[in-house]
């Protein structure tokens, strides 16, 4: 049976993500998300309840099922929790490293800065319930900034993977033409793509394409598009949208012709000169 962290791994690498794109993705350190793909929790210096926001932000992003990656977490750590030294001051030092891990700022900061949770030992004898307050203030507040820390890096993922396409640039004199690159509508991974100008084997594209984003690149001639998702990928020029055709015979890729180019621009097709066929 699959531990949690060869789930994780095994979905990044088979959906073609690296590590380092996972953690600018989900704003969250490339190291805590090698932890948790080597179920090495514990080597995250935080409290248990950032351990968990982390993982449910990485299932998400890799499409998995978070809520049940969380009970198989539950299941493992409820026969391992050893007691963590240092009490509440632990707990303190792991709030700061967070700010570190997710970008909030400057984390050092002075105990100072914060409200002793530890009772002054004189008012032992005097009232428990009282000791007790600046424990349950401090408790209230540590809850309040987890849940802050957790909507604030689902807002800054959705905002990266759902930027707003942009217009192609204008037609250029030098004959090369505006093209948009794009994932079809609900497609939810990011695909590898590789576009090639067929007349001089120039790479017009060659990355990855994440859902919701878009290119805009100038190109010339006829163009060969290549994906292992090809079907989802879609390319805007003029006023048509290229895409995989049913009748093409290579499964992983297609082409533009250039006679298609001139009839999206609205452009005069070329005289003298040979068509050209789609690889």
């Amino acid at each position: 049976m699959q531990t949690i962290g060869e789930k994780l791994s095994e979905k990044r690498q088979r959906s073609g993500i690296l590590l380092r794109e996972a953690a600018e993705n989900t704003k969250i350190r490339g190291e805590f998300l090698e932890f948790l793909e080597n179920n090495q929790f514990d080597r995250i210096p935080l409290a248990d309840v950032y351990r968990r926001g982390f993982l449910k932000i990485y299932a998400r992003f890799l499409q998995l099922d978070s809520e049940r990656l969380l009970n198989d977490y539950n299941a493992q750590m409820s026969g391992n929790a050893p007691a963590r030294p240092g009490g509440v001051n632990a707990s303190r030092r792991g709030y700061e490293a967070a700010a570190g891990g997710l970008g909030a700022g400057n984390a050092e900061r002075s105990a100072a800065d914060f409200p002793s949770p530890v009772p002054d030992p004189g008012s032992r004898s005097t009232g428990g319930k009282k000791a007790l307050l600046p424990q349950i203030l401090w408790g209230a507040g540590l809850f309040l900034i987890v849940v802050a820390v957790t909507f604030g890096a689902r807002k800054l993922f959705t905002e990266k993977t759902a930027q707003p396409r942009t217009a192609a640039p204008a037609e250029g004199a030098d004959g090369t033409y505006p093209l948009r690159l794009f994932l079809v509508e609900g497609h939810r991974r990011p695909a590898v793509v590789t576009i090639t100008q067929e007349e001089d084997g120039r790479e017009i594209f060659n990355g990855y394409l994440n859902p919701g984003e878009s290119q805009t690149r100038r190109a010339r001639g006829t163009l060969i598009v290549k994906s292992q998702e090809v079907s989802k990928v879609m390319v805007n020029i003029g006023n048509q949208n290229f895409h995989l055709n049913p009748g093409d015979t290579v499964s992983n890729a297609f082409s533009i012709d250039r006679r298609k180019v001139d009839v999206a621009l609205g452009r005069p097709a070329e005289t003298g000169r040979s068509p050209e066929s789609p690889r």
